[in-house]
């Protein structure tokens, strides 16, 4: 049976206000913290000093994708209901979109961080060393971008896919889990849109943003770290399968 523990946040702290949360597995426990209240970049460094690490949109899929499965309310409220910031990187490039998993840059981020509109800026020279996933604009747009998505689409999509980190088993496994309990909650047939940031003429990295599945997952121009920021922080890495999830 999944099981939900929370241990309260002490009253007044400000950076987060979820406790921890715990999804009970059947070798070990995955366990999450939700760090919001404040901007982005001054939530990030409490969260590394405590010990967790910032979840990517490959492990944001995969504990919406748990809270999905167990059906508990509190998992679904937070994580489900409710918006997620990551730390994968998305930036804008020429004709292309990089896909950052795990961005160095990001985790580095604090209140001292040069920003341009809200965003960390980079140079040409460091696009290399990046090790993204790198995107064509046009086969986005020939998948599809910032409107609502049929089931196949989503399962097609090479964006979404690039947010799985390739790994077509979740993706498939998510749209399904998505797409039920979208029609199920709201009567949605079409859900999953996918953000294309426009192009800017200076290279800048925003934050891999995962919206409301109520909002069909219309993100809007979020990521920004002078936001206030709600990043998910896992303290151990997620398991490579999602097997040993115990079901209610």
């Amino acid at each position: 049976m999944g099981i939900l523990q929370l241990e309260r946040a002490k009253e007044g702290h400000k950076f987060l206000n979820q406790g921890f949360n715990y999804f009970k597995m059947a070798v070990n426990p995955i366990e999450y913290r939700i760090y919001e209240g404040r901007e982005y970049r001054q939530l990030m460094p409490k969260l590394i000093e405590d010990g967790f690490t910032p979840i990517s949109t490959k492990d944001g899929l995969s504990l919406m994708l748990c809270a999905l499965r167990t059906g508990i309310s509190e998992h679904i409220e937070r994580l489900v209901d409710n918006y997620i910031d990551t730390g994968d990187g998305f930036v804008p490039f020429e004709d292309r979109l990089i896909v950052v998993p795990s961005a160095r840059q990001l985790r580095r981020a604090n209140a001292s961080t040069h920003l341009v509109w809200g965003k960390i800026p980079l140079i040409p020279d460091e696009v290399p060393d990046l090790g993204g996933i790198t995107l064509s604009r046009h086969d986005l747009e020939r998948d599809g971008v910032n409107f609502d998505l049929t089931k196949a689409q989503a399962s097609n999509h090479s964006g979404w896919l690039a947010r799985a980190h390739g790994d077509t088993d979740l993706l498939n496994e998510f749209v399904e889990a998505a797409y039920s309990y979208a029609k199920k909650k709201f009567g949605y047939d079409t859900t999953m849109s996918f953000y294309l940031p426009e192009k800017t003429e200076t290279l800048l990295m925003r934050a891999a943003f995962i919206s409301y599945l109520a909002w069909r997952f219309k993100p809007g121009d979020y990521g920004i770290l002078t936001n206030p920021g709600r990043i998910v922080g896992i303290r151990n890495p997620l398991p490579a399968r999602l097997e040993s999830l115990v079901h209610v």
